[in-house]
């Protein structure tokens, strides 16, 4: 280690052991994620539950709310939000709307964990450690 009063020559330490595991693991889930959603916009492939969030969606902008003239079993937001990719009758608007929430959510988690739980003295690097945490296991579970 190197004498830190002289600044000029100081050169922080590399990380070594656990620290450089959990970079490379890091690196990894990003480039896992990114190749997800890269393949997930190239694929003409997807859920065909879609479809059908998307005719009630095509009904409300018909003037139609759920349960006035056909019964659906979710609530009104979700033909709300269905509105926007069936206006433009395609599921890639869909797709644009849920990746722009998660990275949304993502990039609000550093802010928004610390003041939810008020942790107290959370540095810059803890915040970002756990931002990258929590948004490993949010995927996860998405």
């Amino acid at each position: 280690m190197k004498n830190r009063e002289n600044t000029s020559d100081y050169e922080p330490e590399q990380p070594v052991g656990l620290a450089l595991t959990l970079r490379i693991v890091t690196l990894l889930m990003v480039f896992i994620i990114v190749t997800h959603v890269v393949g997930t916009f190239g694929s003409d492939s997807y859920d065909w539950d879609l479809d059908h969030e998307m005719y009630f969606g095509q009904r409300l902008l018909n003037g139609d709310l759920i349960w006035t003239k056909e019964y659906h079993d979710k609530l009104p937001f979700l033909q709300f939000l269905f509105a926007v990719p069936a206006w433009f009758e395609s599921i890639q608007v869909w797709r644009l709307m849920t990746l722009a929430s998660s990275i949304l959510a993502a990039l609000s988690l550093p802010y928004l964990l610390p003041r939810l739980f008020d942790f107290p003295g959370m540095t810059k690097r803890n915040r970002h450690s756990l931002f990258v945490d929590m948004s490993l296991l949010a995927g996860h579970f998405h």
